[in-house]
């Protein structure tokens, strides 16, 4: 009787195993913090809306295991939880005052498709990252202040760099001018004549070319007539041919005589500077290669700052050290260059 039973059964049809589904996986440990694919999904989602991709999951990947060392690092730094909450708050009523009401932020939100308790989450992260750098090595830009530390470039240093680099600062033919270009009107009817006399008065020295030109041009009155450093052969910074014309031939400080343009319109046209195809000046490239150098030790700072956290956390994960290069501009780690 039981091997009826057991030849019975075995001839049953059988129901299939049901399939083991992954239903999250574990992408980051940091500390007591775990970080899985599902908070990253969530977060993209909430962040850029849209089906999931690679490059969406790897920057909120990133986005959310630095928010993580972040906020480790203010933890264990002796941060304070109150200054943060309050920075939040403070933050929050900044806002709603400047929509009017906390209700008009509330909408103004709504339209984006988030929620004050969203917002608060993207603020506190920001906060975060902002109060650590402050504590961890003198960052305080909400102050209105740069990197207090190791952040100073010399003038032998630029030099150096600008000897060393001269090919990056190539410049093509170039001309620096200011345009005084005005039209007919009940006042100025005949605008030859008046830029002939305004032309006389500018030679003798009785006026200044870019005070008239803010007074009277109509090209960037603001800008005092100024074209910025250009090449007349390659770009068509100042409309009319007969402009262009006599920028290609003019020396530097030399003053054209009025230029007839379409429609009874006028213009001047100084040339301030004419510059051959050559090497930027120093004078000119010096503010470029300080910016660039304090960038540099800027994301030297952030590097130590990266690399003294992950002395002090436990941290795991496969893509981890390459998440964390990335805020600094890495994509991989030499161990030669470790700071």
């Amino acid at each position: 009787m039981m091997l009826s039973a057991i030849l019975l059964a075995t001839a049953l049809p059988q129901k299939p195993e049901p399939k083991l589904e992954l239903v999250d996986e574990l992408l980051a440990i940091v500390n007591d913090n775990v970080l899985t694919l599902r908070d990253v999904r969530l977060a993209a989602a909430d962040s850029f809306g849209g089906q999931p991709s690679p490059e969406l999951d790897e920057l909120t990947f990133t986005n959310l295991l630095s928010e993580l060392l972040f906020r480790e690092g203010f933890r264990m730094t002796g941060g304070d939880e109150a200054a943060l909450d309050n920075y939040v708050s403070d933050e929050l009523d900044r806002r709603a005052k400047e929509l009017g009401s906390l209700a008009a932020l509330n909408r103004h939100l709504a339209l984006q498709g988030k929620t004050i308790e969203d917002e608060a989450k993207q603020i506190r992260a920001f906060a975060l990252s902002l109060l650590y750098r402050q504590k961890e090595f003198g960052h305080a830009p909400s102050k209105g202040e740069g990197y207090k530390v190791k952040m100073y470039v010399s003038p032998a240093e630029m030099l150096a760099y600008y000897n060393e680099h001269l090919n990056d600062f190539q410049h093509e033919a170039r001309v620096l001018a200011r345009l005084i270009t005005i039209r007919p009107t009940p006042e100025i009817p005949d605008t030859l004549a008046f830029l002939k006399k305004l032309r006389a008065e500018i030679a003798a020295g009785e006026k200044v070319f870019a005070i008239q030109a803010r007074d009277f041009s109509s090209y960037k009155p603001t800008l005092g007539g100024s074209t910025g450093h250009f090449n007349p052969k390659t770009e068509n910074r100042v409309g009319q041919k007969p402009i262009r014309d006599f920028l290609l031939q003019a020396s530097t400080g030399e003053l054209s005589e009025p230029i007839p343009l379409p429609s009874g319109w006028g213009a001047l046209v100084l040339a301030e500077s004419v510059e051959a195809e050559g090497v930027m000046p120093f004078s000119e490239a010096q503010l470029t290669i300080r910016d660039m150098l304090l960038k540099e030790q800027a994301e030297a700072i952030f590097r130590e700052s990266i690399n003294r956290l992950r002395q002090r956390c436990y941290l795991w994960g496969p893509r981890v050290d390459i998440a964390l290069d990335s805020l600094v501009g890495e994509t991989s780690r030499d161990p030669e260059e470790e700071l």
